[in-house]
């Protein structure tokens, strides 16, 4: 069903004449106090009930949660993620390597870039490395 421009500019002009009719149309749309207690008290008695539920929504939404992740940590969606493991071939940036498991995004922890994704291997090789740059240098030219 389209939405009638000018049915859309009565119904601003009725939102900007009646605030307080649509402030109370829209609290009734919400659940009651008593509405959100009893949700709250059955959540609180059915733990292993809420657990499974959760579960489920998220075997059935994974890729909602993951797009949502990437957006919320850095900055890329599922599809940017998707793109970028195309143009390494579906393998990780470092090894070269198919991951059995789950890839990661490579970012710059001080600049929040994103570099590229690697292998979980990879990933937490590279984390150390950063970390202890200096120390793993040194080790080196010692033992050269």
């Amino acid at each position: 069903m389209a939405l009638d421009p000018s049915n859309a500019a009565a119904c601003k002009r009725y939102r900007e004449r009646h605030p307080e009719r649509v402030a109370a149309a829209r609290s009734k749309i919400g659940k009651t106090e008593a509405q959100k207690t009893a949700n709250k008290n059955w959540r609180l008695r059915n733990p292993d009930r809420v657990k499974a539920i959760k579960q489920r929504h998220y075997a059935h939404n994974k890729d909602t949660y993951r797009n949502a992740n990437l957006i919320r940590k850095y900055g890329i969606n599922l599809e940017r993620f998707n793109q970028m493991l195309a143009e390494q071939n579906g393998v990780c940036a470092i090894c070269l390597k198919a991951s059995a498991k789950a890839y990661h995004v490579d970012h710059d922890h001080k600049t929040g870039s994103v570099r590229g994704v690697l292998c979980h291997q990879c990933n937490t090789s590279l984390g150390w490395f950063e970390a202890n740059k200096i120390g793993a240098n040194q080790y080196l030219e010692n033992h050269s």
